[in-house]
């Protein structure tokens, strides 16, 4: 009995090894100027242009690049298949900020870099996420479709969430704001029915509320208004079963008047509120639960640095355990996403086979059950 036990043992550790090593990776993409040539005189006056995309492990292990060209990407979003990369692209990066026009939406071939734009103006799209199942994205657009000849005469600004085709068709827009409101900072839920979480000011105040609403933008609901604890809410996002909310919340302005974010999260219903981060004046900011929700990724900055303070971080979901992954001063954008092999790449979701554990023990009885006929025969 011993020898089958043995035997046992032997083929769950061989086909257990085989089944983890086909397991699908948790890995983080991200912006990075690490490679960028920090003594030439265009990186010092045009520091954007080196920004490029990179990929890493949870533990700040494995970097590899991902695009290379003079483009400024900003805040990656990976399609849930693992493949393509959803971001917001300036092509003429200099000094660009996050509100001036000449933002794209376009998609990054996470293999080899390739980029394809789904939106061409001279107006801002920003912010761009993908549904449950990559087949819509969500974004930001300037309804008033200002160009910088309008805003420099002083055009108010319309910002609105749109929905659209990941080929870029079906542009439809969901929010309509008056002149001078923002709707920000989209994300769709995780699971279906489609949400999408929002973020809302009226005016130019900066007081962001937080909101969701259906797919269609229906059935508006505010989950969080701001108020002397949380004077703004930026950046919401659903963990992977929608029962909580990651975001940024403003706790107060420096001296200097600059706002400093912290870590919070919060159920759907608008209970259970946490802070998670802590003041300890820097600015933590576009926070994101990993995909088994063990813990969540951020990045932190310095005002006073103007910049090349930032570095991604990630903490326990809990809390606890805060550890900064970047080695390089200027890292963001961090955004968590799923690597998967060729073979459950080539498995069908619903249709798929049991998993290697399942053989093994099959596999394992089997043969148990051919060794001992054999010793009864004997």
């Amino acid at each position: 009995m011993n020898k089958f036990l043995t035997i046992i043992v032997l083929l769950i550790q061989l086909f257990s090894s085989i089944q983890s090593a086909a397991a699908p990776q948790h890995r983080i993409i991200f912006r990075s100027a690490i490679d960028a040539p920090k003594e030439d005189p265009d990186f010092i006056e045009n520091p954007q242009r080196y920004f490029e995309l990179y990929s890493m492990n949870p533990d700040g292990s494995d970097i590899q690049r991902v695009t290379n060209n003079l483009y400024y990407e900003n805040q990656p979003d990976v399609s849930p298949d693992g493949k393509t990369i959803v971001c917001s692209v300036h092509l003429n990066a200099g000094k660009v900020q996050g509100t001036d026009p000449g933002w794209e939406i376009a998609l990054i071939d996470i293999g080899n870099g390739n980029l394809t734009l789904l939106t061409d103006n001279d107006y801002l799209d920003y912010g761009a996420h993908w549904n449950h199942d990559g087949s819509k994205i969500v974004y930001v657009s300037d309804s008033a479709k200002r160009t910088a000849s309008d805003i420099s005469k002083n055009v108010h600004l319309r910002y609105d969430i749109y929905v659209m085709n990941p080929d870029g068709t079906g542009k439809t827009q969901i929010t309509f704001a008056e002149p001078g409101e923002v709707n920000a900072d989209p994300s769709f839920s995780s699971r279906t029915p489609s949400k999408i979480l929002y973020v809302h000011s009226e005016g130019y105040s900066g007081a962001f509320d937080m909101y969701i609403m259906d797919a269609d933008g229906g059935n508006r609901r505010m989950i969080l208004g701001h108020g002397d604890t949380i004077q703004a809410i930026n950046d919401p996002m659903f963990n992977k079963d929608d029962t909580e909310i990651v975001f940024g919340g403003k706790i107060r302005e420096s001296p200097e008047g600059n706002p400093i974010f912290n870590i919070f999260t919060i159920k759907p219903d608008g209970d259970d509120l946490r802070h998670i981060t802590h003041d300890d004046g820097e600015s933590d900011v576009i926070p994101q639960f990993s995909p088994d929700d063990s813990m969540i990724a951020y990045y932190t900055y310095v005002w006073e640095i103007n910049g090349n303070t930032h570095r991604i971080r990630v903490i326990n979901s809990d809390g606890s355990q805060e550890r900064t992954l970047s080695k390089y001063p200027w890292e963001s954008d961090p955004s968590w996403y799923t690597l998967f092999s060729e073979e459950n790449d080539n498995l069908d979701d619903e249709n798929s086979l049991p998993g290697f554990g399942f053989y093994s023990i099959i596999i394992a009885i089997s043969i148990i059950a051919l060794i001992r006929r054999r010793h009864m025969i004997k």
